[in-house]
């Protein structure tokens, strides 16, 4: 199972580092932070979104 993959649309997953920046990241198939996608302006809190590029989907951390 790829966990990469949107389970509901097919769409590629995502992880953002969140705070007043963000950093997304593409996700390798086995759940693992890739290469860094782009970068958005605002101070990181530590924390990390994940969610399908395509249809908006979030998804708990727990899930990778």
């Amino acid at each position: 199972m790829n966990k990469n993959i949107c389970p509901k649309c097919g769409g590629k997953i995502v992880a953002e580092a969140i705070g007043n920046y963000g950093t997304v990241f593409y996700l390798r198939k086995d759940g693992t932070i890739g290469r860094k996608l782009r970068e958005i302006k605002y101070e990181h809190s530590g924390d990390w979104m994940y969610y399908c590029t395509k249809c908006g989907e979030n998804y708990d951390e727990k899930t990778f």
